[in-house]
């Protein structure tokens, strides 16, 4: 068990806001590193301070398969799973694995397909019957991610059983109508059968 100290709750507090910058330089990088691997024609990174814009442009010369679409938009996502692994693994500054815990659901955001979101640009590449598979994938990886993070500061920082049980049941609770309307058509489909 960890023992948290004034100074990790101030860190904590001065960390939190630098990762958000550090964490969107390293998602565009990871994107970057992408069209590198895809082995795009021309890419760069744009960052402009007046517009606070920060993003990768890349061309193929031709129009990008499917694969290389969703590769690159996937790299994003998991280059800032990589840092965010580095910082909980690191043995020395609590405050920064609490940063990185705190963060950890925000990476599995960026594949939910909502406006302007890697995950938006991977299910406009998908054929539409797995748009909606994709949909529901993304939604329950991100509701399990989440739940593993505030679980997982429960267990490390808390550590006590029966605050832990009482959270895991609000969750649950908190969780059932959002699994519902998950699983409802899968259900139904079960039941016609």
């Amino acid at each position: 068990m960890m023992e948290l100290q004034l100074i990790d709750v101030i860190l904590f507090i001065a960390l939190f806001p630098l990762h958000s910058y550090i964490s969107l330089i390293v998602h565009e990088c990871g994107h970057y590193l992408g069209a590198i691997f895809m082995k795009a024609e021309s890419k760069k990174i744009v960052a402009s301070l007046s517009e606070k814009k920060f993003y990768v442009r890349f061309n193929f010369g031709r129009k990008p398969t499917r694969t290389e679409d969703i590769i690159i938009s996937i790299a994003g996502p998991m280059a800032q799973l990589l840092l965010i692994l580095i910082f909980i693994m690191q043995p020395y500054l609590i405050a920064l694995k609490l940063v990185a815990i705190a963060y950890l659901p925000m990476v599995f955001r960026h594949l939910i397909p909502s406006k302007g979101s890697d995950g938006q640009f991977i299910q406009n590449v998908l054929p539409n019957q797995q748009q909606v598979i994709y949909k529901k994938l993304s939604y329950t990886l991100y509701s399990f991610v989440f739940l593993f993070s505030i679980l997982y500061f429960q267990l490390t920082i808390v550590n006590n059983p029966e605050y832990t049980m009482w959270t895991i049941a609000l969750l649950t609770i908190l969780a059932l109508p959002f699994w519902w309307k998950l699983l409802r058509p899968y259900y139904a489909k079960v039941v016609r059968v």
